[in-house]
């Protein structure tokens, strides 16, 4: 029996999303004070979230939005932790689930490549376009080298969507 009800699971997914989307302290480690790993550990979070079959595909559509919005950063930031791996574990799992629609995989991919609808003219000519630009560039290797070899038909889509939004980067 489910430990949780359906409101519950619902709500816990929204808590999680909420948090991820809400960080803004990008220390990894901290040499006196441990790992303080906020990215990585919520997007944990969201993944053990998506692998459970109790959670709804709205609800995984949630969690997908929660980690892309994570993917560029705040900020100026450039990923150093592993981040943009651990930010694609919870879309692996939500493309192997297949919870979003092709329409919806593009429509997200084409988001992350061109924010506010825009290239990438600028992309080297400030630290916050060169973080961004990092920051998309390593999550989207990391999620394409994840399903590269995969011959599942649920990750073909997502695979040919990866490997578009890579092309888009310069």
């Amino acid at each position: 029996t489910p430990m949780f009800s359906d409101a519950q699971r619902t709500d816990l997914v929204a808590a999680a999303a909420g948090y991820v989307r809400s960080v803004r302290d990008y220390r990894g480690f901290d040499d006196s004070e441990g790992w303080r790993h906020g990215v990585a550990h919520g997007a944990d979070l969201l993944m053990q979230l998506t692998l459970n079959p109790n959670i709804n595909d709205p609800s995984v559509l949630t969690i997908v939005d929660a980690a892309l919005s994570q993917v560029p950063a705040h900020d100026r930031h450039a990923y150093v932790f592993g981040e943009p791996g651990r930010l694609a574990r919870p879309v692996l799992f939500a493309a192997q689930r297949g919870a979003l629609s092709d329409t919806q995989w593009r429509e997200r991919f084409e988001a992350l490549v061109r924010p506010n609808g825009r290239n990438w003219e600028d992309a080297y000519g400030s630290t916050d376009s060169l973080a961004r630009l990092h920051n998309t560039r390593a999550f989207l290797h990391s999620a394409y080298a994840s399903v590269a070899e995969v011959e599942a038909k649920e990750f073909q889509t997502f695979k040919s969507t990866v490997r578009d939004a890579l092309k888009a980067l310069p």
